[in-house]
């Protein structure tokens, strides 16, 4: 995959999430990814409950077909963020991957159709 994709999924609001992508600043990526999901989460889908809990529902649609990978990489990037920024402890940047990223990625592409 390249950054290509990233221009055709994200929005010119998450310009932000390109520019930290060049600079390989996965944290930040993953705390801005997770609060995008938990919006569209909630107000697209109407869920409810912490942003844990909102994957699992996402994950018993069955018109969204996710793969185990992009699960992994929603619950690795949540971890993360709750970490940083709940816990205030900070998250160990390097289990994030651009893998992830694109993985993460991915679903709002998928979610979004």
């Amino acid at each position: 995959m390249d950054s290509e994709l990233i221009k055709t999924v994200l929005t010119d609001r998450d310009e932000k999430i390109y520019e930290l992508m060049s600079k390989g600043d996965f944290g930040q990526i993953a705390t801005l990814l997770c609060t995008k999901l938990e919006a569209v989460l909630k107000y697209v889908f109407h869920f409810d409950g912490e942003l844990y809990e909102m994957i699992n529902k996402l994950r018993n649609i069955k018109s969204i077909e996710l793969t185990k990978n992009q699960f992994d990489s929603l619950y690795k990037m949540r971890q993360f963020r709750n970490a940083t920024a709940h816990a205030g402890v900070i998250g160990d940047e390097k289990q994030i991957t651009s893998n992830d990223v694109f993985d993460v990625i991915n679903v709002f592409k998928i979610i979004d159709r």
